[in-house]
C-alpha cells in the first residue's frame, strides 16, 4: 500500500511516456468502439427516443416540442436539450439522418474518456491506478457500445468525467478563472441530466472543506461557480418560463421517476416482475386524471409530471412501509442492472450471462478499492462524493435496465477498481522481491 500512496503525481505536465500512452489508448478505444458499431450493425434501425423525435420536430419547424409520458403534443421539457440540439445540429449539417457518422463522431467522444480518466486518477489517487483505471476505462464494455445508440449517456459520460477533474483541479488552485469554468461545465452536464446538481452541492461542501483561509474568503470562489452554473442553465429556464409561464428550470419528469419507484408494482426497477414497463398498466385513478371525457391526454408534459408526483406522495403516505423495502432494491438494480435478476423468461432484452457475473465482479472488485483506497483521504472522497450522490437520487426514484444510469460512475467506478488491483500487484510484485533478496542473503 506504501508503493502506492508514494507515487501520488503531482500537478503538472504530463510526461512523454504518458503522452504515448494516452495517445494509444485513444486509438484503441477508438478502434473497439467502432468494432461495436459494426459489429451490432446499430446504424441501421436505431432506436428513436425522445431526443430524436424532438430533433426532428425542430427541423420540421414544429419547435422543440413532441408527446412523451402520456401528455399531448405541444412544448415539452421531457428530453434534455443539450443532446437533443446536438442532434438537431447534426441532422442539419448533414441533411439528413446520418446514423451511420452520427455513431463514428459518437465513438470519438467515447474514446476520450479514458484519457479523462487517467488525467483525474492520477491527481486522485497515484500513477499505477491511474494507469489501471484508464486501460479498464478503454476496455469497458459497458462504455464501449453506448457509441451504439442515439442516446445522450456518451455526452453526458465525456462531461462529468471532464467535470470531476475540473472541481480537483479548483480545490488544488482557488482562481476565479477555474470556479467560473467548473460552473459552466456543472450547467451543461446539468443540460444534459439534472442529477448532477447534488453532486455539485456534496462538491460544495467538500470544496470548503479544501479551501484555507476565513469562511468569507473561501466561499468566494464557489458563488462564482454557482453563478456560472446559473448563467449558463439560465437560457433554457428563461425559454421554459416564457413558453409555459412556470417556473422549470430544466426538465419536468421528476413527478414520474418519483411515481415509478411509487406505486403498487413498484420494485426499485422500471420493469414490472411480468417484463412490462411500470408505465404499461397504469391505475385507472391515475389514467382517469391524464385525460379528458373521452379518454385523450389533454395535458402538457409538466402537468403529467404534477398528476403522477401527486399519485406517487399519495402513495407514499398510505403504504410507508412498502415505499421503503423498495429503496435497497433500487439501490441494488442501479449498480448491478435489474434486467439480470428478473424472471429467466420474461427478460427485457437478452443478455448473455457472462455480463452479469462481469458486473458482479467488477462491483466486488470496486468494493475492495474502496477499502483500498482510504489512505487517499481526503483526495478519494470527490469521486465517492459523486457516486454518493447517483446513488442517493435513484434509491429514491428506480434504476433503469442496461446499466443506463451507472454509465456516468463508471469510470470513477473503475477507479477504486484499479486501486485495489495496484494494490494487489504491488504486493505481489514487493512480495516477489523480497523473496529473492532473502534468497540471495540465504547463499
Amino acid at each position: 500500500m506504501s508503493q502506492i500512496t508514494s507515487d501520488i503525481v503531482p500537478p503538472g505536465p504530463l510526461q512523454r511516456w504518458e503522452r504515448l500512452f494516452l495517445a494509444a489508448l485513444f486509438a484503441v478505444s477508438l478502434a473497439l468502439r467502432v468494432f461495436f458499431i459494426f459489429r451490432y450493425e446499430s446504424w441501421v434501425s436505431p432506436t428513436q427516443n425522445e431526443h430524436h423525435v424532438v430533433a426532428m420536430n425542430i427541423l420540421a419547424g414544429k419547435g422543440y416540442s413532441g408527446d412523451f409520458q402520456f401528455a399531448r403534443f405541444g412544448p415539452t421539457t421531457v428530453p434534455y436539450p443539450l443532446y437533443t440540439y446536438f442532434l438537431s445540429g447534426w441532422y442539419w449539417i448533414t441533411g439528413g439522418t446520418n446514423y451511420f457518422w452520427l455513431m463514428m463522431l459518437q465513438c470519438v467522444i467515447s474514446a476520450a474518456v479514458p484519457a479523462v480518466a487517467y488525467l483525474a486518477a492520477r491527481r486522485i489517487f497515484s500513477r499505477p491506478a491511474a494507469v489501471a483505471a484508464a486501460a479498464l476505462t478503454a476496455f469497458d464494455y459497458f462504455l464501449a457500445i453506448t457509441p451504439t445508440y442515439v442516446s445522450q449517456p456518451v455526452l453526458h459520460i465525456l462531461l462529468v468525467s471532464i467535470l470531476v477533474l475540473l472541481v480537483f483541479r479548483l480545490a488544488e488552485i482557488p482562481t476565479w478563472g477555474r470556479a467560473a469554468a467548473a460552473g459552466i461545465l456543472f450547467g451543461l452536464v446539468a443540460l444534459t441530466k439534472t442529477d448532477i446538481l447534488l453532486f455539485m452541492f456534496l462538491s460544495t461542501l467538500w470544496l470548503l472543506r479544501r479551501f484555507e483561509g476565513r469562511f468569507w474568503r473561501r466561499l468566494a470562489p464557489l458563488a462564482v461557480m454557482w453563478a456560472a452554473c446559473a448563467l449558463t442553465i439560465s437560457p433554457w429556464t428563461i425559454r421554459n418560463w416564457v413558453v409555459f409561464e412556470r417556473f422549470i428550470p430544466i426538465s419536468s419528469t421528476m413527478g414520474m421517476h418519483v411515481w415509478i419507484g411509487a406505486n403498487p408494482r413498484a420494485n426499485g426497477g422500471q420493469y414490472a416482475a411480468d417484463g412490462l414497463s411500470i408505465q404499461a398498466k397504469l391505475p385507472a385513478d391515475l389514467w382517469l386524471d391524464l385525460v379528458d371525457d373521452e379518454g385523450r391526454p389533454d395535458k402538457l408534459d409538466y402537468e403529467v409530471s404534477d398528476v403522477f408526483m401527486r399519485h406517487a406522495l399519495k402513495y407514499i403516505r398510505e403504504h410507508p412501509l412498502r415505499y421503503l423495502a423498495v429503496r435497497p432494491r433500487a439501490l441494488f438494480y442501479t449498480f448491478f442492472n435489474q434486467n439480470y435478476w428478473m424472471d429467466p423468461s420474461k427478460p427485457v432484452f437478452v443478455y448473455n450471462p457472462v455480463l452479469k457475473w462481469l458486473t458482479v465482479a467488477m462491483m466486488l472488485t470496486v468494493l475492495a478499492g474502496f477499502w483500498t483506497a482510504r489512505a487517499y483521504t481526503p483526495r478519494k472522497v470527490l469521486p465517492a462524493l459523486l457516486i454518493l450522490s447517483y446513488a442517493i437520487l435513484y434509491s429514491f426514484f428506480h434504476s433503469d435496465i442496461d446499466n443506463r444510469f451507472r454509465l456516468p460512475l463508471e469510470p470513477f467506478l473503475l477507479m477504486y477498481a484499479a486501486t485495489a488491483l495496484a494494490a494487489l500487484l504491488g504486493a505481489i510484485f514487493w512480495s516477489g522481491r523480497f523473496a529473492a533478496a532473502a534468497e540471495k542473503k540465504s547463499l
